[in-house]
């Protein structure tokens, strides 16, 4: 007897499997007679299969169910014949004991169920199962906030499309009980991260909860405009996930919708976290020699061609950057060298790769430069500008004038901090066209003095010869990326007593401006400020270049001495198109008064070529002033000039203010221009 035991024992197991997975694989009609409820989610509630093809299914609650009919189809499939037959429903059964899964052949969803025990009813077993259901609804909501604190989630794109983001890692963490933010690492050439944020939604309702994630920073609210991704939450315990139905852009072209997943799956976070470092330590590796050029503290000077191809001098630049991390932050300084325009703007930039080449890129909300043929030795960029969002570039050649690392920065800041406590006793020259700012009208010359007290606070006073005011000025100064600074406003402003116009409507129109300034050295090691001003501060206020330039006793002689060797001055403005350039060459006479002689043109200063000037040099207040008169050809003279004369970066300036000698005098100006030094 014992040697048939295992024999007997085969052919019981082989009995029972036998009845679950036939010999050719197919589920037969008679192996589904019986009831069954689902196990989990699924759109019947209950069947119960009779021998005589029939078939109740259950709903709902189960408290009511329909007669149809079923039968299997030779290819194994189960047909579920609903109405009458109007309507057929297509399954692919699985049995495994008491356990049935029916998979829709047209979509591949799947609905588990249970055959009901001797004695169990279909009523109790379904509500047996909403029950259950609903207690683990519950608990997946609750574990929501678990699951989404775990340190290797990851999103993955399941069939992704051709325009579908890569799958990438998430770092997230709680800054509520329902927010979160942190970053997501794709899995992409070049490297790309991006900030997260996520919400779940609903968690205590008896439904299931979402979780809407967005990229980029803010909030949802804030972000809704690019699109939230609403997440739903699918499975229990370490099989927990969050999944999603998205078009990535192919909603107008009938593209499907694409499955996107999140999931905690240890071995692809490592792997997409291991290989964006590694390609990260490349892309380093390439932008490193750019990075040791640009070092911590750099200036560059170049020109850009113009966007105007008419325009052929371009524009002469100069960006002051220092760094801050990975990129470089500072200031740009753009002047038209044709118009003589200037425009003074923040800049960002950093080192970066296009192509597998390493780049340098300098970005601001006016421009956009991109510097790709680099001379490392020589300190060169040469590239191309553009307007964002417009491709067309134009081109751009730099030079770095000066290049430091943090400590040599930071010795160089010391210093002009030291400058900046020596402003007492210094008068400062200078030039502000805050009145027109269409740079089509004469500048303002402006005397400044200065001070600063021990605790960074600045006074001072800027007098405007021509309009006949002083404004007083107050602020303090203050480290930044670029240095010490010091920031100052205008604070009132008084009248002369001989003013020539309309001094209280001038003032009123200055009496917000805000100056911006640092302190630099000339060739000769004296302090001079360098920055811009703002004739009404606003966002985005249009800011005007201004340069203030010591003006002492060895500048008055030098001015004096340019004028009577024969200096030449082009007239800027008032500008007149098409009319030749008008050109007043200077010189001491035999009396020892100043000449000026028109040698080209003079329709801008309505005077005739080879017209003279002539008139005394004085010291008025601090400035050098011309009174000259227009020669009438031996006749007493029909108008007279007073002229102001200011140092400036691109040479001498003139300031002048015409009068009629018959009408008024001095005091009742008829016209102005200005001019610049003729190179």
């Amino acid at each position: 007897m014992r040697s048939f035991a295992p024999i007997l024992l085969f052919i019981l197991i082989a009995s029972g499997f036998a009845r679950t997975v036939q010999a050719d694989g197919k589920v037969k009609a008679a192996d589904l007679v019986g009831a069954w409820v689902r196990v989990g989610p699924a759109d019947v509630s209950g069947f119960e299969f009779n021998k005589d093809g029939k078939v109740l299914v259950y709903f709902g609650s189960g408290g009511q169910a329909e007669t149809d009919e079923y039968s299997m189809m030779d290819d194994g499939r189960l047909n579920l014949s609903m109405a009458g037959g109007a309507l057929n429903t297509f399954f692919l059964p699985t049995l495994s004991g008491d356990r049935l899964q029916l998979k829709f052949t047209d979509s591949g969803k799947i609905a588990a169920y249970r055959r009901l025990k001797d004695g169990e009813a279909m009523a109790a077993a379904i509500a047996d199962a909403e029950k259950a259901d609903k207690q683990t609804l519950q608990n997946r909501n609750a574990a929501l906030p678990s699951f989404l604190a775990h340190q290797d989630l990851v999103m993955v794109v399941v069939n992704p499309p051709p325009n579908a983001p890569a799958n990438c890692a998430l770092q997230i963490s709680p800054t509520s009980n329902i927010d979160y933010s942190g970053r997501a690492y794709f899995d992409s050439k070049p490297p790309h991260i991006e900030q997260v944020g996520a919400e779940i939604q609903g968690r205590d309702s008896d439904n299931s909860a979402t979780v809407a994630i967005w990229f980029g920073p803010g909030t949802a609210q804030q972000n809704g405009g690019r699109g939230l991704w609403m997440f739903h939450v699918t499975g229990s315990g370490n099989d927990m996930y969050l999944t999603a139905q998205l078009n990535f852009g192919e909603v107008f072209s009938g593209g499907p919708n694409t499955t996107v997943n999140i999931k905690s799956d240890a071995a692809m976070y490592k792997q997409i976290t291991d290989g964006i470092k590694a390609e990260a330590a490349r892309l380093q590796a390439l932008k490193a020699p750019l990075v040791a050029m640009l070092k911590d503290y750099l200036v560059l000077k170049g020109v850009s061609q113009a966007m105007n191809a008419n325009d052929h001098g371009g524009m002469a630049e100069e960006f002051t950057l220092s760094r801050n991390g990975n990129t470089w932050v500072g200031q740009a300084q753009s002047t038209n060298r044709t118009t003589g325009a200037t425009e003074i703007f923040p800049v960002m930039a950093g080192v970066g790769i296009v192509k597998e080449k390493p780049v340098i890129q300098i970005a601001s909300q006016k421009r956009v430069y991109q510097f790709t043929d680099i001379d490392i030795a020589g300190g060169k960029l040469t590239g191309i500008w553009a307007l964002p969002q417009n491709p067309t570039g134009h081109a751009a050649e730099f030079s770095i004038v000066q290049a430091a690392d943090s400590k040599a920065r930071d010795q160089l800041f010391a210093t002009r901090k030291a400058a900046l406590q020596k402003l007492s006793g210094i008068t400062f020259h200078g030039t502000v066209n805050d009145q027109f700012t269409d740079n089509q009208h004469a500048a303002n010359p402006i005397t400044v003095t200065l001070a600063i007290d021990e605790k960074g606070g600045v006074t001072g006073k800027a007098q405007y010869a021509m309009e006949g005011c002083t404004m007083t000025l107050a602020g303090k100064e203050v480290d930044t990326p670029l240095g010490p600074q010091i920031v100052v406003q205008y604070k009132g402003g008084e009248a002369d007593p001989d003013a020539w116009t309309d001094v209280k409507g001038f003032i009123d129109l200055v009496k917000n401006e805000m100056w911006t300034l640092s302190a630099a050295e000339d060739s000769s090691g004296a302090t001079r400020l360098n920055g811009y001003a703002i004739t009404r501060p606003a966002p985005n206020a249009p800011p005007l270049t201004l340069q203030l330039i010591p003006f002492g006793d060895k500048e008055k002689a030098d001015l004096t001495k340019a004028l009577a060797d024969g200096v030449c001055f082009k007239v800027a403005n008032p500008q007149m198109g098409g009319a030749p350039d008008t050109i007043l060459t200077f010189s001491t006479g035999t009396d020892g008064k100043i000449n000026a002689q028109v040698t080209a043109g003079g329709s801008h200063v309505n005077m005739r070529l080879n017209q003279k000037l002539s008139g005394d040099v004085k010291d008025k207040g601090g400035w050098t002033e011309l009174d000259m008169f227009m020669d009438n050809f031996g006749r007493k003279p029909n108008y007279g000039c007073i002229m102001l004369v200011t140092p400036t970066d691109a040479g001498l300036y003139i300031n002048c203010s015409t009068y009629s000698t018959l009408v008024g005098g001095p005091t009742k100006p008829g016209g102005r221009w200005d001019a610049v030094q003729a190179k």
